[in-house]
C-alpha cells in the first residue's frame, strides 16, 4: 500500500506541469530569480520574450505549447536545450544567434505551424536533433548557422522554401526528408559526412563542389541520381555531370575491377569518363593517330602522290570554250608530317581528305594496320559524338 502510494506520488510530481496554464511573464520572472525552468507538458500563454536574459542552464520545454510567439534571440543555452515535441503555433519562434554552447539541442517531433522559425546564425557546439520536426510556418531560416556535431533532420517537413545559405556542417542527415518548396545551400560547408537519401525536394541549391566526394556511398544510389537530375533541371550540367561521374567511379570501387561490371566499367571510365568526359576519348583519338602516323614512319610503308590538274580546249564555239580537264597523279617526297596526316586521314576514314585535298596517300606496308586504325577510329569517333551529345549537346 505505501508503495503504490509513492508511486502515485511520484507520477503526480512528474506530470505537474502536464496541461498547466503558464503565462510567459511568470516564466521571465523565473529567469530572473534564477529558478530552473521545467516546463514539461505546459501551456504558455501571451508572448515570451527571453531575448536579454543572456545565459541559461538545462531548460525543459519538452511537450510544451507556445500559444504566443517565442524569442530567444542571443541567448546562450549552457545546459541542454529540451524542446521534444514543442507546439510553436502563436508566431514566430526567434531562435537567431542563439548559442547551444552546454550540450545537445533536441527539436524531436516540434512543430513550427506559425509564422518564421528563425535560426540565423544559431551556434550548436553539441548535437542537434531535427528529426520529425514539422515547419509548416512560413518559413524555416538557418542561414549563418553553425553545426559543431551531428545534426538530424531525418523526415522533418518543410512546407516552405528552407533557407541553409552560408550554414556550416559537421555531420548532417537529411534522410527522407521533405521540402516543400526549394532548399538553399547556397556557400553552405559540409565538413563531414552528409546524408540525402530518399530526400525530396522540388530543387536542391546546392553547388556539387561544396560536397565533399567522400560523403555519399554507391549505395546511395537514389540520392546520387535525385542529384543528377536536380542539376539538370537547375541547368548546371557542370555539377550533374560531376555527380553522376563520383557516382559510376563509387560504383566501379565497390564492384572491382575483377568482376564482369567492374572490368567494362573500368574501360568506360578510361576511354570516355561514363560519357561525361568527352576529353578523354579526344585525348585517346589523338593518341591513337599518333601512334599509327609513327608506325606508318617506317622505310616504304606509305606512298605520297601529288594531283596535278591540266586542261586543253577541245571546242570552241563564239565566246565560249569547252576545256577538257586532265587529272594526273605524281609521286612526291614524304615529309615529317605526311605519316601522321596519313594516319589521320585513316583514322577518320577520309573524313580529313579536304584538308590537303591536292594530296593521296596509298600504303604499300602494313595493310592490317590500316585495317584496325579504320576499325578503331570508327568506334571513337561514335563515342566521342554520343559524349559530346550528352555533355554538351542534349540540355
Amino acid at each position: 500500500m505505501l508503495a503504490a502510494l509513492l508511486l502515485m506520488g511520484f507520477a503526480e510530481g512528474a506530470d505537474s506541469t502536464e496541461g498547466r496554464l503558464v503565462k510567459a511573464g511568470d516564466i521571465l520572472a523565473a529567469v530572473e530569480r534564477g529558478d530552473s525552468l521545467e516546463y514539461d507538458g505546459a501551456i504558455v500563454e501571451g508572448d515570451l520574450d527571453l531575448s536579454g536574459v543572456g545565459r541559461l542552464a538545462d531548460v525543459h520545454f519538452n511537450d510544451t505549447v507556445f500559444e504566443g510567439s517565442v524569442n530567444f534571440e542571443g541567448v546562450e543555452f549552457a545546459g541542454n536545450a529540451w524542446f521534444e515535441k514543442a507546439k510553436f503555433s502563436g508566431g514566430n519562434a526567434d531562435f537567431s544567434y542563439v548559442k547551444f554552447s552546454g550540450g545537445d539541442a533536441d527539436f524531436y517531433f516540434a512543430e513550427f505551424s506559425e509564422g518564421y522559425a528563425d535560426f540565423t546564425e544559431a551556434e550548436f557546439s553539441g548535437d542537434a536533433y531535427f528529426s520529425e520536426t514539422e515547419f509548416s510556418g512560413r518559413c524555416a531560416f538557418f542561414p549563418n548557422a553553425v553545426f559543431w556535431g551531428d545534426v538530424a533532420f531525418d523526415y522533418a517537413e518543410f512546407s516552405k522554401q528552407p533557407s541553409f545559405i552560408n550554414a556550416t556542417f559537421e555531420n548532417v542527415s537529411f534522410y527522407g526528408t521533405k521540402f516543400g518548396g526549394n532548399a538553399y545551400f547556397d556557400n553552405a560547408i559540409v565538413r563531414g559526412s552528409l546524408n540525402l537519401t530518399r530526400t525530396e525536394y522540388p530543387r536542391l541549391f546546392l553547388p556539387w563542389k561544396l560536397i565533399d566526394k567522400e560523403q555519399l556511398s554507391c549505395s546511395n544510389y537514389d540520392a546520387y541520381l535525385a542529384m543528377v537530375r536536380n542539376y539538370a533541371n537547375l541547368g548546371w550540367y557542370e555539377d550533374s555531370n560531376d555527380c553522376y561521374f563520383e557516382y559510376r567511379n563509387k560504383c566501379r570501387a565497390a564492384e572491382g575491377i575483377l568482376s564482369a561490371e567492374g572490368f567494362l566499367d573500368s574501360i568506360e571510365w578510361i576511354v570516355y569518363g561514363y560519357g561525361v568526359r568527352p576529353l578523354r576519348t579526344l585525348a585517346w583519338m589523338l593518341g591513337l593517330v599518333l601512334l599509327f602516323g609513327l608506325l606508318f614512319r617506317n622505310d616504304g610503308s606509305i606512298k605520297k602522290y601529288i594531283r596535278v590538274e591540266t586542261e586543253r580546249a577541245v571546242e570552241e564555239s563564239g565566246d565560249s570554250v569547252a576545256v577538257e580537264i586532265q587529272t594526273t597523279l605524281q609521286r612526291g617526297e614524304l615529309t615529317l608530317i605526311d605519316p601522321f596526316l596519313f594516319s589521320l586521314s585513316t583514322f577518320t576514314s577520309g573524313l580529313t581528305s579536304f584538308l590537303y585535298p591536292q594530296f593521296e596517300y596509298r600504303t604499300e606496308k602494313h595493310a592490317r594496320l590500316v585495317i584496325l586504325e579504320r576499325l578503331l577510329g570508327s568506334v571513337a569517333i561514335a563515342i566521342f559524338i554520343t559524349a559530346i551529345s550528352k555533355t554538351y549537346l542534349i540540355r
